[in-house]
């Protein structure tokens, strides 16, 4: 069960950066709280599955390389990768 609680941090930790990096860079146009809570639910049920599926499939998490911090890497990496897309959308 420890497992679900590491991908829950995981996942909390990457949608910290993700929204410092949306509200704080975005676009200059006006808040618009329903389609930044529909980004930040699908974006958390995203991450939390990454998270879910690097610690379930690999190594426990306090080892590997990047002494680690893959199981924060790759979704942060992912993520703003699609972010940056969502941002090219007009």
């Amino acid at each position: 069960m420890v497992i679900f609680l590491l991908a829950l941090i995981g996942t909390l930790i990457v949608m910290a950066i993700l929204t410092i990096g949306r509200l704080g860079f975005g676009r200059r146009e006006a808040f618009n709280q329903r389609k930044f809570v529909n980004w930040f639910a699908a974006f958390f049920v995203l991450n939390y599955i990454i998270c879910l599926l690097i610690l379930y499939t690999s190594e426990p998490a306090l080892t590997g390389p990047f002494w680690g911090w893959q199981w924060l890497l790759w979704p942060l990496v992912i993520s703003s990768i699609a972010n940056l897309f969502a941002f090219a959308r007009p």
